[in-house]
């Protein structure tokens, strides 16, 4: 029979007991407090082994993303990084990776895990710049610009990174759109 190894919550002596059907009741024998064990059935099971993944022997093979020697045999569905059979996880029915989990919501939402990416400094630039051509639209949109590119300024970005410059000139280009909507109300109050 298997034994398993705790501390008393007591005192902190050593007990040992037989992995049995739980309930399983124990007495310290040092401060003969009674502990209450209960064991998942889990613990009773046996687990299965995993793989260890295979070594990459011709060059022209693809590597692990996180494993340079190890032979990639999945891509990730969420981020397209390449896999080998240990860092492989899989989600759903969907195959991803160590670093794509990590960033999932931690309360088991898949919604972090989807393969649509929303690039907020594409998003904050088309809404600087096409009210432009409507200019009424101008007051609205320039506060949701600046709202945009300080928002997500720190966003986490995509595998390969993007620079900046997007949100710099849309954040450019809603201050000068509202420093000139506040000149043409100051202009317009002056002449009245």
């Amino acid at each position: 029979m298997a034994m398993v190894s705790l501390a008393c919550a007591n005192c902190g002596f050593e007990l040992t007991a037989p992995v049995a059907a739980p309930p399983l009741a124990v007495q310290c024998p040092l401060c003969s407090k009674q502990t209450e064990l209960d064991f998942f059935p889990a613990l009773l099971r046996e687990t299965a082994r995993g793989t260890s993944g295979e070594a990459l022997l011709i060059d022209s093979e693809s590597s692990c993303f996180y494993h340079e020697g190890k032979k990639a045999v999945v891509v990730c569905d969420h981020c397209g990084r390449f896999l080998c059979g240990l860092c492989d996880v899989e989600f759903n029915g969907r195959h991803v990776c160590p670093g794509c989990v990590e960033t999932a919501d931690g309360n088991g939402d898949p919604a972090p895990l989807q393969r649509e990416v929303v690039y907020y400094d594409e998003l904050a630039l088309s809404v600087a710049i096409y009210p432009i051509l409507i200019f009424y639209l101008i007051p609205i949109t320039a506060p949701i610009v600046l709202y945009l590119v300080i928002r997500y300024w720190n966003k986490i970005r995509p595998l390969v990174p993007r620079s900046r410059w997007r949100f710099v000139v849309a954040g450019l280009v809603a201050t000068l759109e509202l420093g000139l909507i506040g000149l043409a109300i100051f202009g317009f109050m002056a002449l009245r």
